[in-house]
């Protein structure tokens, strides 16, 4: 009778396997890492971009005038009420949407000292007359949301705000 050949895998195989995966893996860490942090960046650019949008739309809904603040990597919608505050920052805390960006390696910077912008019942920003922008910055990527008194305009790039 013939005796059957033992079949496994030796150890000499199994160490040649797991020094393969260690080192894709390795390679592969810094562009995951990459991609994670590109990812994060984009929604919370867009999170901003929709956070001014809902601003002007509730404003007009509600027919009330609405701060954007910014201050400490967080964007903030309040609601003024019937005054025409020149400061979106400062007053009873109305607040009702913010995003906080808890992510040390992107930073939110405002216009106008951070009160962004304020906006009236008609969806016209009043203060500062010329508007204000939001911008969100990491590595040597940025965008920026910029508020007109009647539009709302993006821009995206290389470098930083200016």
């Amino acid at each position: 009778m013939k005796k059957d050949k033992q079949r496994g895998f030796s150890v000499v195989e199994m160490v040649i396997v797991v020094s393969m995966i260690t080192i894709v893996s390795v390679i592969a860490l810094p562009t995951i890492i990459k991609f994670q942090r590109d990812y994060k960046f984009w929604d919370y650019s867009s999170q901003v971009e929709y956070l001014v949008k809902y601003a002007k739309i509730y404003a007009m809904e509600h027919t009330t005038n609405v701060g954007i603040c910014v201050s400490n990597n967080q964007l903030t919608i309040r609601d003024l009420g019937p005054t025409r505050s020149a400061n979106a920052c400062s007053g009873s805390d109305n607040a009702k949407k913010s995003m906080n960006i808890s992510d040390h390696y992107i930073s939110m910077t405002g216009s106008n000292n951070g009160s962004v912008v304020s906006i009236d019942p008609r969806g016209v920003a009043i203060f500062p007359g010329a508007g204000g922008y939001i911008c969100l910055s990491c590595n040597n990527k940025y965008f920026k949301v910029s508020i007109g008194k009647t539009v709302i305009r993006t821009e995206k790039g290389s470098g930083g705000c200016s």
